[in-house]
């Protein structure tokens, strides 16, 4: 891995948001946070510990939909965290071997603590690439397993974020070139779901009238919640309203 950057340096003139997703492990955080190794996740006793204790947040106690709703939160941390960091930074997040926690409030994933950063010697679809087989890939498998959520709702999910998180950084940095290589990084991206390979792609939010459309797998923190205490998850179309 190459020269090695400061997590405060890199994000001090960053997109605001940035600094929420990724926290430095040597700045001190609230001791109610728990801070857990991201290869906890690919357990099925740890997961499913989470995933039973996160249910518990809902009025609504629906196991596959509470498990869908976990992944979009966790997507909603995984793909600015690591992503935003390459292309606003140009820094990397060593999820191969760097000492990478997810920080969770009351089992609802908060933010990404790192060490630090790294210059990065590939490109954006490789870093993308190994986000998908060391932050996501494992992860699914584990949840479809774990809580019958199907894979191809959990893409799916994928594919919501990392477009509202896209689209909306190219509103703000329109002449940044790493921005398009990551939307043009998910036109070509496949993984393997059981016997087929599925392309991400083809599993894009559909519009209408320039505004993505509610759908199930989407609007589900809206669902689980009772009326007065209804909040849109950080992808959700409803939050520019």
């Amino acid at each position: 891995m190459s020269k090695k950057i400061e997590i405060a340096e890199a994000l001090e003139d960053s997109w605001p948001p940035l600094r929420a997703f990724l926290k430095d492990s040597k700045q001190e955080t609230n001791p109610s946070f728990q801070a857990m190794p991201l290869s906890t996740l690919q357990d099925p006793v740890q997961l499913s510990s989470i995933l039973k204790r996160y249910e518990l947040t809902f009025d609504k106690q629906i196991p596959v939909a509470s498990a869908s709703q976990w992944s979009i939160d966790y997507f909603c941390i995984m793909i600015p965290a690591v992503m935003a960091t390459a292309v606003l930074v140009n820094g990397v997040v060593d999820l191969r071997h760097g000492a990478v926690r997810l920080l969770l409030d009351d089992y609802i994933p908060l933010a990404l603590q790192v060490d630090c950063l790294y210059q990065p010697q590939d490109s954006v679809g490789t870093i993308a690439d190994e986000l998908l087989r060391f932050g996501v890939v494992g992860v699914v498998d584990s949840m479809a397993d774990l809580a019958r959520v199907p894979r191809k709702t959990l893409w799916t999910n994928f594919v919501i974020v990392w477009d509202a998180l896209f689209s909306r950084l190219a509103q703000l940095y329109p002449r940044n070139e790493r921005i398009g290589e990551a939307q043009s990084w998910l036109d070509q991206a496949e993984v393997s779901m059981v016997d087929l390979r599925l392309q991400l792609r083809d599993l894009q939010t559909p519009y209408k009238k320039n505004q993505p459309s509610l759908r199930a797998t989407c609007c589900l923190r809206y669902q689980l919640f009772d009326a007065v205490d209804r909040a849109y998850c950080e992808a959700c179309p409803q939050n520019n309203n």
